[in-house]
């Protein structure tokens, strides 16, 4: 298989978003950042099913997003941690909560949180650097 001149696979600088290394925090806080084990996202449904890692203060954090809509990111990161993307959603709540407690394994906790959101913006770049900040 062969590419054709000009298509991005070809291009040195091209960078491919990975499946790993999720960071999901409401905006304003990013003391509440919670690193993602997985995150599915239902385009059609606007909602997004995610397992994340529970250290320390995820119990608050996810009660905050049950009371109050919050604008949230979801930012994706390189393996050396640049950020390459990120994803605004705008209104989230929580509509789902689950946590699994299984005295056979030794696994870390995670939460299994669906939150639906009424928009969704993609950033990438510099603009996604910026969702950092905001």
């Amino acid at each position: 298989m062969s590419f054709g001149e000009g298509h991005p696979a070809l291009d040195k600088n091209t960078v491919f978003r990975r499946t790993f290394r999720f960071l999901l925090f409401p905006q304003g806080n990013i003391d509440f950042r919670n690193w993602v084990k997985k995150a599915t996202i239902h385009y059609y449904e606007n909602t997004i099913k995610m397992e994340i890692y529970d250290y320390g203060d995820t119990d608050e954090w996810i009660e905050q997003v049950q009371k109050t809509p919050q604008t949230m990111h979801l930012i994706m990161m390189d393996g050396c941690g640049q950020v390459l993307s990120g994803l605004r959603l705008a209104e989230c709540y929580g509509v789902e909560h689950s946590v699994d407690f299984d005295y056979e394994k030794s696994d870390v906790l995670t939460h299994v949180l669906t939150m639906k959101y009424k928009k969704m913006t993609r950033n990438t770049g510099k603009a996604a650097m910026k969702m950092l900040s905001q």
